[in-house]
């Protein structure tokens, strides 16, 4: 499996065959998505593979996006109890690794554009077969509903547990094959939080390097510093060469500034980095962050729950860099009929004029924040297995939400790393519907109505500082 290597460079391309999931393309079998059974045909197709006349015998896997997430789960396929003997190594570029948590019901917000366009654009037109009527019928056979109904099927939880098969904390620890893994700090709200996800939770696996970037994902996947660092890393593992690579550094960290400055690349040992200091901003009603308590406000700031929104400031006394996870926690309260409490948070960045800094984003985007995350009020309670301190993650167990008592939200915010120079200043933002979208991914508001409201003093933003001086 490949994206592709440049034609440019003959010679040393590792033969990248061409493979069809069963019942796409042409291929037999039934049709499905991130089933168990894709897993089983990849695992066996990878067998056969290394038994050919053509092959050394050595596998790797290459690829970005679908080509990124099915590699996490044949490198853990549970119908054979681990890898392929004939994988040696993977390379997944920018890939979910949980659907629900990572796009579909985000902290229980559904995504309502994703599934209707994944399925129109790209599943059901490589369903193999013409009639579309009964393309439809075979997917739904084994996935029991299309893409855009899932969240809301009343059998979700198990749709959603066979779709991540092979793909839970306990299932990446059992990772063995080495991997050189892309984190993105640009695709927020799609595949930044299943990479982050997967880094995470490998820590058993030695042999594992990570490559961040914020920029475009094809623009950083087939530049010339990427196509050498996979070659190299490729050959080591396949042809078995001298080359070096067991010297490379665990991590390659790009801090950006803005959206086209990039402040420092380096190399690290560790991510989230070890130096790493988290300090608590508090928001007052006087619109500011407070570093350290929110100095005795007890106050509360009220928004509309049909698009309104609250901005809180912070202006840095000294250069600093951020890197790793900013975690959100608000103390909520719904008033005046709201239903449930569906809240959106970003961070942004203001230069020393107080303008708007613009980083890229996912699909293209060229005005994103520092970072971002999400949560509906009735999803809040924590998974005391998955969380950490500096990630919190959900359980998916709904909450009794009553409008007028107050509640603790806890809420996690994609990795990012982002350099802000003395006078520049972060802005949190908590408001009831998205302030950036990312078409076609549309989150949902539903039960967003009334007035919200955020109450000083318990509410804070934690800021991953990173104190080492470099």
């Amino acid at each position: 499996e490949s994206q592709g290597f440049p034609s440019s460079r003959p010679g040393r391309r590792p033969t990248p065959p061409s493979l069809n999931l069963p019942g796409f393309g042409g291929s037999e079998g039934d049709p499905s998505c991130f089933h168990p059974s894709q897993s089983k045909a990849y695992y066996e197709a990878i067998e056969w593979a290394g038994k050919q006349d053509w092959c050394t015998g050595s596998v790797g896997l290459n690829g970005v996006i679908f080509l990124a997430i099915t590699q996490y789960h044949v490198s853990v396929c549970r119908h054979y109890g681990g890898p392929p003997k004939a994988l040696k190594c993977i390379f997944p570029w920018e890939a979910l690794s949980c659907m629900r948590r990572d796009l579909m019901g985000t902290n229980g917000i559904d995504d309502l554009g994703f599934g209707a366009f994944w399925w129109n654009t790209e599943v059901l037109p490589a369903i193999t077969g013409l009639d579309m009527k009964k393309k439809d019928e075979l997917f739904r056979k084994t996935m029991r509903a299309r893409p855009a109904d899932w969240t809301s099927h009343e059998d979700a939880d198990e749709i959603f547990a066979n779709i991540n098969v092979g793909l839970g904390p306990k299932d990446f620890e059992k990772m063995s094959t080495p991997m050189l893994l892309c984190l993105s700090f640009s695709d927020h709200g799609m595949h930044t939080q299943g990479s982050s996800r997967c880094w995470r939770n490998s820590t058993n696996l030695k042999e594992r390097w990570l490559y961040t970037h914020r920029t475009g994902k094809w623009d950083s996947y087939y530049s010339d510093e990427v196509h050498e660092m996979t070659l190299k890393f490729m050959d080591h593992y396949l042809k078995g060469k001298d080359n070096g690579w067991e010297k490379t550094p665990p991590v390659r960290l790009e801090v950006r500034s803005a959206k086209d400055v990039i402040h420092e690349v380096r190399y690290e040992q560790a991510f989230p980095l070890p130096d790493t200091q988290y300090i608590k901003l508090f928001p007052t009603t006087a619109g500011m962050l407070k570093e350290g308590s929110s100095g005795g406000d007890t106050g509360e700031k009220t928004y509309s729950g049909s698009g309104g929104s609250l901005r809180f400031t912070y202006t840095f006394a000294e250069p600093t860099e951020t890197t790793g996870y900013f975690k959100t926690v608000l103390e909520a309260e719904a008033r005046d009929g709201s239903p449930d409490m569906c809240v959106f948070v970003n961070v942004f960045k203001l230069d020393k004029k107080g303008e708007n800094v613009p980083f890229y984003g996912s699909v293209g985007s060229r005005i994103d924040g520092v970072t971002r995350g999400i949560m509906r009020a009735s999803f809040r309670a924590l998974d005391p297995e998955r969380s950490t301190e500096y990630n919190p993650e959900i359980s998916f167990k709904k909450q009794p939400f009553k409008c007028g008592e107050k509640m603790l939200l806890e809420i996690d915010l994609c990795a990012t790393s982002c350099f802000f120079d003395q006078g520049e200043s972060l802005v949190l933002s908590v408001a009831s519907k998205e302030v950036i979208s990312s078409q076609p991914y549309v989150k949902s508001t539903h039960g967003n109505c009334g007035s919200h409201v955020i109450h000083m003093g318990k509410s804070y933003l934690q800021v991953p500082k990173i104190v080492k001086k470099r």
